[in-house]
């Protein structure tokens, strides 16, 4: 930890967070106080709130983070008929892609999964679905920073002419 002192009345605190999860790199912490001890119980509460936040491993695969996203999903307040779909949309395609790791998983899987789904007569709007649960699924796990690039933006849902 480092302490600067910025005026009579306020000091700073600069200490190490807990390295980034996917990169590694370091991640320093800074908070004020009107004392030292303010500005340490500041930094170190902080430290504490970013330990405690969701870590998942680099080893989770597609269907052990579906289940926790989906617990998650739950909690926003939608609807049981939703839930149940995007839940749907998230087995289809984990029956293909359930024991890969998350972060393995490429937009070429994903697309050749989606069109594989369109050979075997999976109707339109339950490839839409799955797109669009695809799209939230991996949303939420670049903001977690479990992956750096969401995979699910350059595939596209497969239509007859």
């Amino acid at each position: 930890m480092h302490f600067i002192q910025i005026n009579k009345n306020t000091w700073k605190c600069v200490a190490d967070g807990p390295r980034h999860p996917v990169t590694g790199k370091r991640k320093q912490i800074t908070r004020r106080g009107k004392t030292k001890t303010e500005a340490k119980k500041r930094v170190e509460e902080a430290i504490e709130k970013i330990k405690d936040s969701i870590d998942y491993s680099q080893k989770i695969t597609y269907q052990e983070f579906a289940k926790e996203w989906l617990k998650l999903y739950r909690l926003k307040g939608i609807k049981e008929t939703t839930f149940k779909h995007r839940e749907y949309c998230l087995s289809l395609i984990g029956h293909y892609l359930g024991n890969l790791k998350v972060v393995e998983l490429t937009s070429k899987q994903l697309q050749d999964t989606l069109n594989l789904l369109f050979d075997k007569g999976t109707a339109y709007h339950t490839l839409r679905g799955i797109k669009n649960a695809l799209d939230m699924l991996f949303k939420y796990a670049a903001e977690t920073g479990l992956i750096k690039i969401n995979p699910t933006t350059p595939i596209f849902v497969p239509k007859e002419k």
